[in-house]
């Protein structure tokens, strides 16, 4: 009879399933017993489990009944029962068909602990926005091997998730074929198939969907268990590739709340007038840096740049234009001018004359944060040994800026006050009172008011003249636009006159500043609606003649000079052409004004802690990125935040992180956290219920043990698997008969007999 040695369910030795005859020790498994034999069978450890220290078996010393009285004197028996119970159920493990033993489930599902740890690791550097660095690798030496490294550690993490998903369905399906009433032939090999995306539609889940299970909501379970164990391999691959790969991104690294002491100015005012620059008429005559025509000499050389302005070829997109972005100096920063100039016959884009601006406060601000900001950057490295400069740097802000588009239109008069063209009056105007001529920048309209009635009587046709005139706040262009303006052109063969109107908001958009204090926003100029609303901004005579201020003692004013570096007197250029470089001088005008409103407004930058490490004022404590806690690293009372105007600084760098700001990683974490749930709920089960085994990985398992098993009959299987897939479905269980398990089909509600049942903690052959 076989020696067969049992485990009991708390650690218990294990009984022997076939008791020996005759009183005679167990014989070994094919041999019969020879009664004359004096052979102890007695075997290594049960001569160890022996109470003496001493004992001794084939000559060599016993450590375990050492180590076992030694326990047992320090009163830590159960730890050596514990260990060496587990110990042997370990060495009998593939000869036990299903255990159900506490500390063997406990050993069992350590597997299910390394992708827990790896996932509770990566959500960890992920949530709480681990940052690298500049590089990933020191100098980028090694990046090109760091990469690999982190490929090997996705696919690794991916083999250990998909390897306990597969444990846990080997898990239900043994329990459910040794101590339940069997399954579909196919739940077999739904481990090792589970983790393609075709097991959704192949031929072992039809099976499982149509075949029989000992009840329903057992089926319901195992099929909706398979689909999230499917669905989760599939996800699992590119999620673990996403989560282990560190972004290399733009980061916030910190910021402040910047407030601005505004000197009971608005500086964003809807309303622009003489009120809103320096008092007195100081600002009569350019000079003075504060005034709305300081850095009229800068917009000299901006214009130079029109009379090359030229369309090489239409077709092939070739052109001549002048700089998008022009930098404007102020005392505090350069601001950078954002533009496009109206050219003749070009699809829209450059179809309208429009300008962007910063304002010089934002500029003064964000130059001087930027300079604190970079002295903390330092004194972290130094002070907190966090480094935090990565490969590039950007700071920045959302601002209100200065935004503008004028439209005009050009007469030509002749030496005897004689128009050419479509004449509508003295003065040919733009049409911008309606949805369509919002668009189409074509349209001309007749306007009449005393100040272009006086400029037509008195019109110069020897220097370029400009006059600004205000818009009837009770007529149809008050809602449309902010300020007006007629100019003259002397000409070869007569005078240019050109009808203009402007429309200036104030735009919110990003604003960004660098080490050099450049300040800048997009490229390409923010466009206005020329529709009613609260950005628009009305721009009052008294304001815009301040633009146009006199530049030396002759009285030459900004306008002349402007028109004389753009070549606009007496120029041969054609008047479609003109028309757009008028346009630019005077939006360079209004926009320069516009930045400059508030003169006496400036940041106030007393630091919070300034004798203590006020440095960390600008970096986020709880997280890597966003926000400071503190809000401001300046000391500002709160009735002077009250009072004053506010930006937010932010402090942004390029290099590798770990972070939760990205979409693709989100997703990511919720498919591993949906699987560290699945796992950590199978886990609780294991335990609880005390199951585990040593399942059939293999086909070859499953292929010996229906090798052993009696064949199930024509009726069951009447063909090949691979030709008849209704095998799939019939109920299968596995049974015991005597030391042996078989593999055996149940008919229709057949239930398996209790003598057959396969015990757990019991060895089989």
């Amino acid at each position: 009879m076989p020696e067969v040695r049992l485990t009991g369910e708390r650690g218990e030795p294990l009984v022997p399933l076939l008791h020996p005859q005759d009183g005679g020790p167990p014989g070994r498994r094919g041999t019969s017993l020879d009664k004359n034999d004096t052979h102890d069978y007695k075997d290594t450890e049960r001569l160890n489990d022996q109470t003496t220290p001493y004992e001794v078996y084939e000559g060599k010393f016993s450590f375990r009944a050492v180590l076992q009285n030694t326990l047992k004197a320090w009163s830590f028996h159960s730890l050596y029962r514990l260990f060496y119970n587990v110990r042997d159920s370990i060495r009998n493990q593939t000869k036990v068909v299903i255990f159900k033993n506490r500390p063997m489930a406990l050993l069992a599902i350590m597997v299910h602990v390394p992708p827990l740890v790896a996932t509770a690791i990566m959500s960890h550097l992920i949530y709480h926005e681990y940052w690298i660095g500049a590089d990933l690798t020191p100098n980028r030496e090694w990046d090109k091997s760091a990469n690999l490294l982190i490929q090997f550690a996705a696919k690794f993490l991916e083999i250990m998730i998909i390897g306990s998903l597969t444990t846990m369905i080997f898990t239900f399906v043994r329990r459910e074929v040794t101590l339940g009433q069997g399954t579909p032939l196919a739940a077999f090999f739904a481990g090792n198939s589970f983790s393609s995306p075709e097991f959704l539609w192949s031929d072992e889940m039809t099976a499982m969907l149509r075949g029989r299970f000992s009840t329903v909501w057992k089926k319901v379970f195992f099929v909706s268990f398979l689909v999230m164990c499917c669905v989760l391999a599939v996800v699992v691959a590119p999620a673990t590739a996403t989560v282990l790969t560190p972004l290399n991104d733009w980061w916030m690294m910190g910021g402040s709340w910047v407030y601005i002491d505004k000197a009971g100015a608005d500086i964003f005012p809807r309303t622009l007038t003489a009120a809103d620059t320096v008092a007195g008429d100081v600002c009569e005559r350019a000079g003075n840096l504060d005034c709305p025509s300081a850095g009229w000499d800068s917009l000299t050389h901006l214009v130079s740049y029109l009379p090359d302005q030229a369309i090489l070829n239409v077709t092939k997109g070739s052109y001549i234009r002048i700089p998008a972005l022009f930098p404007l100096a102020t005392p505090e920063s350069i601001l950078q001018l954002s533009m496009s100039v109206r050219e003749p016959g070009v699809p829209r884009g450059w179809a309208e004359s429009r300008m962007t601006l910063p304002h010089r406060v934002t500029g003064a601000t964000l130059a001087a944060t930027t300079m604190l900001w970079q002295d903390a950057l330092t004194l972290m490295d130094r002070k907190e040994k966090k480094y935090y400069r990565g490969s590039d740097y950007r700071y920045s802000t959302f601002q209100e800026l200065a935004s503008m588009e004028t439209r005009c239109r050009v007469t030509m008069v002749d030496g005897n006050n004689t128009m050419s063209g479509d004449r509508r009056g003295p003065v040919n105007f733009p049409e911008v009172r309606n949805e369509a001529s919002f668009v189409n920048n074509t349209d001309i309209m007749a306007l009449e008011n005393p100040a272009t009635q006086a400029f037509w009587t008195n019109l110069n046709k020897t220097s370029p003249q400009l006059s600004f005139f205000n818009i009837d706040p009770e007529g149809d262009l008050a809602a449309n636009v902010s300020i007006g303006a007629i100019i003259s052109l002397p000409r070869q063969g007569g005078t240019a006159v050109y009808g203009c109107l402007t429309d200036a908001e104030w735009i919110g958009a990003n604003t960004w500043i660098n080490i050099d204090n450049h300040v800048w926003t997009d490229g390409w100029p923010f466009p206005v609606t020329w529709k009613p609303g609260s950005r628009k901004v009305l721009i009052d005579t008294s304001f815009a003649n301040l633009t146009n201020a006199a530049v030396d003692t002759e009285g030459t004013t900004v306008f002349q000079r402007l028109a004389a570096s753009a070549r606009l007197v007496d120029s041969t250029l054609g008047l479609p052409w003109t028309v757009g470089h008028v346009e630019t001088l005077i939006n360079a005008m209004l926009a320069n004004g516009m930045s400059r409103t508030a003169p006496a407004a400036k940041p106030i930058i007393t630091l919070k802690d300034a004798d203590g490490a006020w440095w960390r004022n600008f970096f986020p404590r709880k997280t890597q990125f966003g926000l400071p806690e503190s809000g401001t690293a300046f000391d500002v009372p709160e009735g002077v935040r009250a009072a004053a105007q506010k930006l937010h600084f932010r402090g942004e760098m390029k290099g590798f992180a770990y972070s939760a700001g990205d979409d693709t990683v989100r997703y990511s974490m919720v498919g591993l956290f949906v699987y560290c749930a699945v796992a950590v709920a199978f886990m609780a089960w294991s335990l609880v219920v005390g199951v585990t085994s040593k399942s059939w990985e293999s086909t070859p398992e499953l292929l010996a043990l229906a090798m052993r098993s009696p064949p199930p009959g024509d009726e069951k299987m009447p063909s090949s698997i691979l030709e008849d897939m209704s095998a799939l479905r019939e109920r299968y269980c596995v049974v015991a008969s005597g030391s042996d398990v078989l593999l055996r089909p149940m008919d229709g509600l057949e239930e398996v007999p209790e003598e057959m049942r396969v015990r757990p903690n019991v060895m089989y052959r």
